[in-house]
């Protein structure tokens, strides 16, 4: 394993150890199970002065907590490793090293942040840079969303064009699968979530989100974008498409209750879905995905190598279909385990720029866990049943489409600069080139060798 890798994959663990923990203090049964199964459960409680039956423990105020000392903790770790270049600098070593001592100082802001006094004056103010941190996670999601879909079509264009063409093939394939799931998922949200007489919002919501599918896609053919931007087409359209529809599914599977049918998803109380392991699916393929596309952002994307300023705007970029940075240092064996030393000649990735997005990423999950708006009223039997939810993941679908419009038109809005191709297919196509050329260039430098009398007989 490369080192940078396994670094990464350590602050993963916390990441998902937190969820876990956010997940069983907003449950209930968890705390009833607790204490009819351990002996002297309550006085052990008492002693640590956490209330009765470990209450100050439990609910969203203890999510609050445990999610301030985690942002507290990658802060300080973000601080401590700006403009770090080397790793062999002595802030590097705190970011890769010192795992044990870093555990017990997380263990430590636990426990100073359930001593934070205060608690109505507390939570409100960090419901609202929970807010802001979450809702700057989700638009940073959307930017490398639309980055990566520039980034696979101009990658496999490339390629096509210099090496085979079963990649420009692979390219139209992928396009007609995209759009055909941008309108079967249309269509099924249709017939799932509306009726003739009744749903007037959730008609709004699906036509909306399939008129601006539509928008986009007649927008990336049009040869006037092409000439504005060269590396747009239908094949990143169709890809906004199928997340846009995604995030208008999740977005009506997230519609509270009505009044006196708690436990029930109201669009499905209207049309009796017999299956219930479809509730459960829809109730519960938001964590799944939240925390795939959480590490997913700094796993993946997060390379110094391809780090480029776009537009004021940081897209992250990276070699397709490759979960780290390329390294050609060589392995050493440490302990019987093969380690890649990749950061040899420099960082493999930005180590603050890691702890930003770590930051906002505990801050998402924590208004995920809490319902956002209504902290008060969350608990894990009913997690993401609330109209502040359906608004959010609704804005971030219109955003998400808003970004991928204002990167086909930014080459004309800020001209001088060259936002047509991706940064790393020039030399893809220098590689092609020389490619075709390495079955040519002996003769050529023969037929140089031949003219070179000429030119000195003329002269």
């Amino acid at each position: 394993m490369k080192e940078s890798t396994a670094t990464r994959f350590m602050y993963t663990i916390g990441l998902l150890a937190v969820t876990l923990v956010g997940c069983v203090m907003q449950s209930r049964e968890v705390q009833h199970a607790m204490a009819e199964n351990i002996p002297n459960f309550n006085e052990t409680c008492l002693l640590l002065n956490v209330g009765d039956n470990c209450e100050r423990l439990m609910g969203y105020m203890a999510v609050y907590r445990v999610c301030f000392a985690m942002v507290a903790y990658h802060a300080v770790l973000f601080l401590w490793s700006l403009f770090v270049s080397s790793s062999y600098n002595c802030r590097a070593g705190l970011h890769q090293g010192f795992w044990f001592f870093k555990f017990l100082i997380l263990v430590a802001l636990c426990i100073a942040a359930f001593y934070i006094p205060k608690e109505e004056i507390y939570s409100l103010i960090w419901m609202y840079v929970g807010m802001g941190g979450g809702f700057a996670f989700l638009i940073l999601q959307l930017i490398l969303l639309v980055d990566f879909a520039h980034n696979w079509r101009s990658t496999w264009s490339a390629k096509g064009e210099h090496y085979n063409r079963c990649w420009s093939f692979g390219l139209h394939f992928f396009s007609f699968i995209f759009c055909f799931l941008a309108m079967t998922g249309t269509i099924l949200l249709f017939l799932y979530y509306t009726r003739l007489d009744s749903c007037l919002e959730n008609k709004i919501f699906i036509g909306v989100n399939a008129g601006l599918c539509v928008l986009i896609c007649v927008i990336s053919v049009l040869p006037c974008t092409e000439r504005l931007n060269r590396n747009t087409g239908l094949f990143q359209a169709s890809i906004i498409s199928v997340y846009v529809m995604y995030l208008t599914w999740t977005a009506m599977s997230a519609e509270p209750p009505p009044d006196g049918t708690k436990g029930k998803r109201s669009s499905q109380q209207i049309f009796y879905i017999k299956n219930c392991s479809f509730t459960m699916i829809s109730s519960y393929v938001g964590v799944v995905i939240m925390l795939f596309m959480a590490i997913y952002s700094r796993y993946v994307y997060i390379c110094k190598r391809d780090i480029n300023l776009y537009n004021d705007i940081f897209f992250l970029q990276r070699d397709l279909c490759c979960c780290c940075c390329k390294s050609s240092q060589s392995e050493s064996e440490r302990a019987g385990q093969k380690v890649i030393y990749d950061e040899m000649d420099g960082v493999a990735y930005s180590y603050s720029f890691f702890h930003f997005v770590m930051i906002l990423a505990n801050l998402y999950i924590m208004m995920q866990l809490t319902r956002w708006f209504k902290p008060e009223e969350s608990q894990l039997t009913d997690y993401g049943l609330n109209w502040p939810a359906v608004w959010v993941q609704m804005a971030c679908s219109w955003v998400c489409v808003f970004i991928f419009l204002w990167t086909i038109f930014i080459p004309k809005c800020l001209p001088g600069r060259d936002f047509s191709m991706i940064p790393g297919v020039d030399t893809l196509q220098r590689r092609g080139r020389n490619r075709r050329g390495s079955s040519t260039g002996e003769r050529g430098s023969n037929d140089h060798l031949a003219e070179a009398p000429q030119t000195e007989t003329v002269v």
